[in-house]
């Protein structure tokens, strides 16, 4: 990471003069792509005055403190004013230089500075994180203290006059006599899980841009499942072997994530042979490759602005390709590492003569192994998510389990390294990793078992749920209304909360393909192929744009949005599936007869629809369970009645209790000290 940093000796050890001099100048060249106005220098010099002033007299034990002037966290858009890091405090400051009051703008702006290092750096979330606005305008009050430190559900914001700073800086001296290592800031990895498209963008302009450094994911577990691939790559090639590995996990568990990193992963790329394609991204999910390839055409020409967005496309189609490209195409694949995503929607032999015709005698699985066999060595990572088979001739891990016994009776051996979630029978050529499974949810940073909270709904544990719900994520804004309108409000208050300094939250609306009524009420599912919906456009624009998903107006279905998510989400719930005796009860509708009729074919894939729908959050979800009407046999006031119960007894707050003083309902709002 491109960083300015000084330690506090450098301050104590120097004139006001020579400090502030210094720090600018270098904050110039680092910035000196973009205008520095007259102003901004002025800001940097009044502001750095204040810091040599208060590293002032602190004992020698704090002369190894980082000073991180314009410091900028990894994949993130932020820049906070100051970090500075003690050996076990971090505060991440904003000064306002112009001797103004703070407003609550400037809060907010601090929220978001404060909750995106606690949530991307580990460093800082492992130790102490305290926001500080620092203003010439706040009050001289008693002598300073520090309040309770940053956490998931939020802080205390605490504000300071700069003669402040050194008493708190002193305090921390007295108890704090460790030293920060500089690259645990310099080069932090992202330590939870950016969006995919963020994750996309970044991990790809690291490969083609070495002047843009990305470090994604310093997770433990996912980091651990990166180590078991490389070594089964290693291996493969060393003993001339052909493996596919299967890798599962929870919905927002990094799957994606995994195979973006594995596909674009410098170590990797260097161990392949020379002149060996590079590892190929594949996945069967057709709206993720659009909005995917959209979104890196758009930040490669966003780089590179004297190529068109044509050839962006062109070039961003290169490195994320739908597996049909393959299999139905005949797209050459000259890699020996191949990731497969959303490897649970690869399609049987069946489906494959259904949609290809009567030549296509092989399963979508057989078809790639197939392949890759006219090489020495290959390894094809499969990512799996379970409970996410959403249509028919969609078999799971069980079609790549057989692909891998029908490929070794022949003339090639196969052999398959998974995760524990799949299952393996005695004589299978398989070995279980229980490595090989993601657990914890990292799509929702304040809420890890939201997607464990959406499988004891959707398997009818709603007190177990509710249990969850309390233990593990009691903050995190989850509700429900009976009214759309109150729904919507709900999601925009959401956004303007937490928009500020040219960040602004995405959302939209998301709903079951099967939904059949809700059109009733103005809110239109697009699902398949034929509709009219720029889906690129529907998650990547923003308002005023009329294609935004932040409008409100068109929800997506489980097959658009699947792989994707945005930060809050407006859910619509159908009378597709209804809570009836303690149970769910998925079902169709007769649109001749206005009438519902309970599913007995196909009803596990209506319940994933919802599984997949209810985990597309980040920062928060509104449910909306219309009210219905009497008089419309296709929307009967009974059955949302008890749907809307069954969510409030699994723990959903109802949106009608009322706004909280500083949000809308469910968010914390930040206390100021």
């Amino acid at each position: 990471m491109d960083a300015t940093h000084r330690r506090i000796v450098d301050a104590s050890n120097s004139s006001e003069r020579e400090f502030v001099a210094g720090v600018v100048d270098e904050l110039s060249r680092r910035f000196s792509a973009w205008i520095v106005t007259p102003q901004q220098l002025e800001a940097w010099e009044t502001g750095l005055g204040w810091i040599w002033e208060a590293c002032q007299g602190l004992p020698t034990s704090a002369g190894g403190w980082l000073i991180l002037p314009e410091y900028v966290p990894p994949l993130s858009s932020i820049r906070p004013d100051l970090v500075i890091a003690t050996g076990e405090r971090a505060f991440v400051i904003e000064q306002k230089t112009g001797g103004q009051k703070v407003g609550r703008s400037a809060e907010v702006q601090l929220e978001r500075y404060a909750r995106e290092i606690w949530g991307s750096v580990g460093i800082a979330r492992r130790g102490a994180l305290y926001p500080v606005l620092m203003t010439s305008g706040a009050s001289d009050g008693p002598p300073a203290r520090l309040e309770s430190p940053w956490t998931s559900s939020g802080g205390y914001l605490n504000v300071l006059v700069p003669s402040q700073l050194g008493e708190i800086l002193a305090g921390v001296a007295l108890k704090d006599h460790s030293v920060p290592q500089l690259e645990a800031w310099t080069e932090a990895k992202y330590d939870l899980h950016p969006s995919i498209v963020e994750a996309a963008t970044a991990l790809i302009a690291h490969v083609e841009d070495r002047n843009v450094l990305t470090h994604v994911a310093d997770d433990e577990e996912l980091n651990r499942v990166r180590e078991v691939l490389l070594d089964c790559v290693s291996q493969a090639k060393r003993d001339g072997k052909r493996v596919v590995v299967m890798v599962t996990g929870v919905p927002g568990s990094g799957k994606t994530l995994v195979g973006l990193r594995l596909a674009h992963d410098p170590d990797l790329q260097a161990a392949l042979p020379a002149g060996s394609g590079t590892p190929l991204y594949l996945t069967g999910n057709g709206p993720l490759v659009q909005v995917l390839v959209e979104a890196i055409a758009r930040d490669h020409h966003s780089r590179y602005p004297e190529e068109g967005m044509a050839q962006s496309r062109a070039w961003a189609g290169s490195k994320v390709k739908l597996v049909r490209a393959i299999t139905a195409d005949d797209f050459p694949v000259d890699s020996h590492v191949v990731v497969f995503d959303e490897g649970q929607r690869i399609w049987t032999a069946e489906q494959m003569r259904l949609k290809h015709g009567k030549d296509h005698n092989v399963s979508e699985a057989e078809a790639i192994l197939a392949t890759l066999e006219d090489r020495e060595w290959a390894v094809l990572v499969v990512l799996i998510g379970g409970g996410q088979e959403i249509n028919r001739g969609e078999a799971g891990p069980a079609t790549w389990m057989e692909a891998i016994s029908t490929r070794t009776v022949s003339d090639f051996v196969w052999s398959g390294l998974v995760s524990s979630e799949v299952a393996v029978a005695g004589d299978s050529r398989a070995v279980q990793d229980p490595q090989l499974h993601l657990r914890v949810s990292r799509r929702a940073s304040s809420a890890a078992a939201l997607s464990e909270w959406v499988e004891m709904l959707l398997d009818g544990e709603l007190t177990a749920a509710e249990a969850l719900r309390t233990r593990e994520f009691p903050l995190f804004p989850l509700v429900v209304t009976r009214d759309l309108e109150v729904a919507k409000k709900w999601v925009r208050d959401s956004v303007e909360h937490d928009a500020a300094d040219g960040f602004r939250p995405t959302s939209g609306a998301f709903a079951s393909s099967k939904n059949g009524r809700l059109r009733a009420y103005g809110l239109e599912v697009g699902s398949g192929s034929r509709d009219e919906i720029d889906w690129p456009k529907w998650f990547l624009d923003r308002a005023p744009s009329v294609h935004a998903s932040e409008l409100l107006e068109v929800a997506a279905s489980e097959f658009k949005c699947q792989g994707l998510e945005l930060d809050y989400a407006l859910v619509g719930w159908s009378w597709d599936l209804v809570w009836i005796d303690q149970k769910w009860r998925p079902r169709r509708l007769n649109k001749s007869k206005a009438s519902w009729h309970n599913l007995k074919l196909d009803a596990e894939y209506l319940i994933n629809a919802y599984r997949v729908l209810l985990t597309r959050c980040r920062r928060g979800m509104v449910i909306w369970v219309p009210e219905g009407n009497a008089g419309d046999p296709s929307r009967d006031v009974a059955g949302m009645n008890e749907v809307f119960g069954a969510l409030i007894a699994a723990g959903v707050m109802p949106l009608e209790e009322g706004p909280s003083p500083a949000g809308p309902p469910g968010l914390v709002p930040a206390r100021t000290a």
